[in-house]
Formats: structure tokens, C-alpha cells, sequence
């Protein structure tokens, strides 16, 4: 009898002050009760609570129906499963084989422990070419030209392999160092030499107008590789590094899908000092078909020769689906068929809730509908469910189907990639905004009511709470940055100091490190 006298007190207060609470709790009757509207308008007290439940009880079956197809399809969409095993499994091909050093034979190193040029020419003439061209079965037989072109057995070599050099002048003439510093002018070294430029258009631009009117370098100007190319001629794309934005004009050239021609092109580049003091950036990309699960997978190593005279590494790859309508969809036709039935039902969802906020913003006005959140998250949520599929129909009919496997050269996957993670990222929103329209269904409820009134009423001292929190974290965040960071490369930057400060919290703190740089 008490707890039921509670929460009559509790109803009482919530209707005393419903105009008075804040848009996180504030709602219009649900338009479902409009189908109750007799027993609402002239039942008995006992049959509108069961109208008023009976709506609500209908809505959240409706609603769980729908977060299953929409949680189901963004899972088979992404394949997170399948898309890590594939990134790992081709990052372990191409960066942990080992090598001998240039300098040192009987020194091993791999992808991420090189640092020289010499060393970047036996990666590239050994675990590279290994890993794109394999020769031999593990029985020592030999392979066939078409097998040749298989990467572990099952992801077929899509076209060449293109490498794109960045490359910045050394000297006063191209905007070296000395140019900007006098007092360096008249060092010997220098003057013979040059000094690190770091890279940028500007730069480029200078050493380019520097070589003439043949704008090529080196004894092998006359070839590919050596000669300075417009990215619109050769389907290229501009990126940023984290350190530098490349442009899509670069020295470029294209390794062919054949195992002996690729070996020489590279002695030949090799011999001819492609890569020298003056090179800032290499970029290696290729495309892999992986025949088992009809997909694509764009990859992208990056070689930044830095300031310090060792080499910045960044390994990227991409895994795109080629088709998820067709029989093929994600490597089987049951997933297309599911696939189209919940775009289907999601389709039918946007539209019964489109439907249910006319009726409401007929019966209770647009103001009052929009002072509420949740009525503003469940129209972004019809927009991006609407956007989304939308999305998804012309991936897969119009931009994967630009894809041609059959091409002899390398073709740049960019516009594929960037509107199938464009396309993710908005059914990842979406799912955001549907797990927050969950609670304009739970608002009748008394616990969750309670939760949000007491956020509105706490949420000032709150606030405050957290700006005395992000103070006195950010003065220790500039203190270990600054005191270990020099030492210890996880605090080296701010992101990652943070970062670390956070580990630090669940107990894990690299002591040994930090004692050391303290």
C-alpha cells in the first residue's frame, strides 16, 4: 500500500508540473492512443489505462522489430568479423616478413623496424614482391603465371601496382633551409649538400620548375617513375599523412602484374636511385578481389621520409563489398535476401512513424510537438534511415558496379571506398539516433520519468562537475606531455597522452618508462 501510495504521489507531481519540465521529459500523448480515442474520450478510468498501455506495449513491438533489422543489417554490411581477419592477415604479409639489412646481412629486420633507403629496396625486391607474386606451392612446384597473381590463395591482384614519389628540393636554389636561415649560408656542407626541406605543393612545385622543361630527374629520365605527372592524367587522389597534405601530382610509375617484369622494373629503379636524399614520400597501392567473399580490398602503404633520417610507416587498407542485392551479396544470396527484407521493413518503419508524427503535430501544434527532443530525434532518425538506404541503392547498383576486375593496370578505388565508409558511418548514426528514440516510448514509465527529471534538475551542478573535472585533467595532461613525452612515445603527443592518462586509470601505467624520462 505504500509503494502504491509513492508512486500515486508521483503521478500526481508528474501532472502538477508537466508544463514545467524540460524538453528531455516533455511529450504529446502517443498518436496510437488515436486508435483508442472511444475509450479515451468515453471509457471508464480502468479501460483508458489499459487503451494508454496497450498503444504503448504496440509501439515498442514495433520498435524492437525494427532496431533487429537495422542492428542485423549494419553487422552484415560492415562484416566486422570477416573484414578484420582479411586486414590482419594482409598486414601480416606485408609488414612482419623479415629481411636481411642492407648494411647487415646478418641483421633481420621487417616493415616496421626498416629506416633506411637501402633498407626500403630489399623490403620492396623481397617480403613485396613475395607477398603479391608468390612462385613456388609449399612443395617447392612451381606456380603458373595466373596463380602467380594470388595473394595467400585467395585475393587475386587487381591490375599493377602503382608507386607514387613526392619528392622536395635540398638545396638554397629549391628552397632549402639556408635560404630562410643566413646564418647558415657559407657552411660548406650545405652549400655542397643542401638541408631537409619537408614537403609541401609549394615545395614540390619549386623542384619540379627546377629540373626544366622535361620536369624529370635522375639518369633514367626518359622512363617512367622519373618524370613529374598531373594526378588527373593518371587517376590518382590527394591524402593527408598526419603530417602533410599530397597532392595528386607526384613521380609515378606501375608495377605490371607479372612477377619477372615487376623484379626488373625495380632493379632497374634501384640501379637509376629512384629514391635519394630529395624523396619525402613514397605510396604504394594496389587492390585485392577476394574470391570467397566477393569483396575488394584497397591498400595503402605509405613510406614518409622524415626530418630525423628515419621513416614514418602507415599501413592502410580498405575492404569494400561489391554487392549485397545480387546472389553474390556478401558472399551468399541468403544474406541478400535478408538484406532486402530489412531494408524493407525499415522502409515501412520511416513510414509509419512519418505517419504518426502528422497526426501529432495535426493534434498538438508544431511547437508543442518540437519542444520535445525525442519528436526531433525520431524526425532525424526517418531523414537518416531514408538517407541511408537510399545510399546503399546507389552503391550498389551504380558505384560498385564502376568496378572493373578485368582492368590490366592499377585503378584507384577512392570514390568506392569513401562512399561505402560514408554510407556505414550513417547507418552507425542511425542506430545512435534509434537507440535515443527509445526513450520517448519509456516516458511513461515511472523509473525512467525520475531519471530525467532529476537530470534536468542536477544537470547545472553537473556541468559544473565536469569543467572542474576538464581543468585539473588538462593541467596533468600538459604535464605529462611535456615531461615524458620526449621519452615516451606514448605521451609524444597530446591524443596520446590523454589516451594513456585514461589507461592510467584502470591501473596500467608504464612505469619503467616514465621513471626513466622523469
Amino acid at each position: 500500500e505504500e509503494e502504491a501510495h509513492a508512486h500515486q504521489l508521483i503521478k500526481e507531481w508528474r501532472y502538477q508540473n508537466y508544463s514545467k519540465l524540460s524538453p528531455l521529459f516533455h511529450t504529446p500523448r502517443l498518436v496510437a492512443e488515436r486508435n483508442f480515442r472511444s475509450l479515451n474520450d468515453s471509457g471508464s478510468s480502468e479501460e483508458k489505462e489499459v487503451a494508454d498501455y496497450l498503444a504503448i506495449w504496440i509501439r515498442m513491438l514495433t520498435y524492437a522489430c525494427f532496431m533487429y533489422f537495422l542492428i542485423s543489417s549494419i553487422q552484415i554490411r560492415r562484416a566486422v568479423p570477416i573484414t578484420n581477419a582479411v586486414h590482419n592477415s594482409l598486414k601480416a604479409t606485408f609488414t612482419r616478413r623479415a629481411f636481411p639489412s642492407a648494411l647487415q646481412p646478418d641483421v633481420m629486420l621487417d616493415f616496421n623496424s626498416m629506416h633506411t633507403i637501402d633498407d626500403v629496396w630489399q623490403w620492396m625486391e623481397g617480403p613485396m614482391i613475395e607477398a603479391l607474386f608468390p612462385d613456388m606451392h609449399y612443395n617447392e612446384q612451381a606456380m603458373t603465371s595466373e596463380e602467380e597473381r594470388y595473394v595467400l590463395r585467395a585475393n587475386r591482384l587487381v591490375g599493377g601496382v602503382r608507386m607514387r614519389q613526392y619528392r622536395s628540393g635540398k638545396t638554397k636554389r629549391t628552397g632549402g633551409c639556408a635560404e630562410v636561415m643566413p646564418a647558415l649560408q657559407g657552411v660548406a656542407v650545405l652549400d655542397s649538400v643542401g638541408c631537409y626541406n619537408e614537403y609541401s605543393m609549394d615545395h614540390q612545385r619549386m623542384y619540379v620548375a627546377s629540373l626544366g622543361s622535361d620536369q624529370a630527374f635522375g639518369p633514367g629520365k626518359e622512363h617512367d617513375g622519373f618524370v613529374f605527372k598531373r594526378g588527373e592524367l593518371f587517376n590518382s587522389f590527394s591524402f593527408f599523412s598526419g603530417v602533410s597534405f599530397y597532392s595528386r601530382d607526384s613521380f609515378v610509375t606501375e608495377l605490371p602484374a607479372d612477377r619477372g617484369k615487376a623484379k626488373a622494373l625495380l632493379w632497374h629503379l634501384r640501379e637509376s636511385r629512384w629514391l635519394d636524399d630529395s624523396t619525402r614520400g613514397l605510396m604504394i597501392t594496389f587492390n585485392l578481389f577476394n574470391t570467397n567473399y566477393y569483396s575488394v580490398t584497397a591498400v595503402k602503404l605509405f613510406l614518409e621520409f622524415s626530418p630525423t633520417g628515419g621513416l614514418v610507416k602507415e599501413t592502410t587498407t580498405n575492404t569494400i563489398w561489391l554487392s549485397f542485392y545480387s546472389k553474390a551479396g556478401g558472399g551468399t544470396g541468403q544474406t541478400s535476401t535478408f538484406l532486402m527484407w530489412a531494408d524493407s521493413v525499415m522502409f515501412v518503419y520511416v513510414l509509419v512513424t512519418l505517419y504518426t508524427t502528422m497526426w501529432e503535430v495535426a493534434l498538438y501544434g508544431v511547437n508543442a510537438y518540437f519542444a520535445c527532443v525525442w519528436n526531433v530525434t525520431d524526425v532525424l532518425l526517418c531523414a537518416g534511415i531514408t538517407t541511408q538506404l537510399i545510399y546503399q541503392i546507389i552503391f550498389d547498383f551504380v558505384r560498385a558496379r564502376e568496378v572493373d576486375l578485368s582492368v590490366p593496370h592499377y585503378v584507384h578505388l577512392e570514390a568506392q571506398v569513401d562512399m561505402y565508409l560514408h554510407g556505414i558511418n550513417i547507418s552507425v548514426f542511425n542506430m545512435l539516433l534509434a537507440a535515443a528514440s527509445s526513450f520517448k516510448l519509456l516516458q511513461r514509465n515511472l523509473s525512467v520519468s525520475k531519471i530525467w527529471q532529476t537530470l534536468d534538475i542536477g544537470g547545472g551542478v553537473f556541468l559544473s562537475f565536469l569543467f572542474v573535472f576538464a581543468v585539473v585533467g588538462y593541467t596533468f595532461l600538459v604535464i605529462s606531455h611535456f615531461s615524458f613525452g620526449p621519452e615516451v612515445e606514448s605521451f609524444s603527443t597530446l591524443m596520446g597522452a590523454t589516451n594513456s592518462l585514461l589507461v592510467m586509470i584502470t591501473g596500467s601505467v608504464d612505469y619503467a618508462h616514465i621513471r626513466t624520462a622523469d
